[in-house]
């Protein structure tokens, strides 16, 4: 897959945002970025891909949601960035976030940081991005966060 004329060797898309990993291990995102989901830094629309704000060179995947993306790196570390309102970003809190942010582990209950497990519990909005999420932020087909 080519992103303005590099070849893509892991990329996700959903309404209006598109990621993809680079072979080098770079992340680029670029589209709709109201709540900062291209992970720039920023909330600013990108109509080219722009690099994540950390410059890491160890992603590995990446899930892109409605309005927030989760990436996991190659040592299977996992983060989280964009709207987190109801806490699905599993990052402890309710702040959106404009850059990659690590993923509470909150020990070894496999719950995330709000405390729920990311199966069917919480509003519908929480078990969408729960389920668009999944595939970056656990293994296999398994609903647990990674601790």
């Amino acid at each position: 897959m080519a992103t303005g004329g590099r070849e893509a060797a892991h990329a996700g898309a959903n309404i209006g945002t598109t990621c993809a990993r680079r072979s080098t291990g770079r992340l680029y995102c670029w589209g709709y970025n109201f709540f900062g989901q291209l992970g720039d830094g920023t909330t600013t629309e990108r109509r080219v891909p722009t690099p994540e704000a950390g410059g890491a060179t160890d992603w590995r995947s990446v899930s892109v949601g409605m309005s927030s993306t989760c990436a996991t790196t190659t040592d299977s570390r996992a983060y989280c960035w964009g709207y987190n309102a109801f806490g699905q970003l599993g990052t402890n809190n309710f702040n959106n976030h404009r850059r990659p942010e690590e993923i509470w582990a909150g020990g070894s209950s496999g719950t995330s940081g709000n405390g729920s497990s990311g199966t069917s519990s919480g509003s519908p909005g929480e078990r969408t991005a729960g389920r668009a999420h999944r595939r970056a932020t656990a293994p296999a087909r398994r609903t647990r966060w990674i601790s």
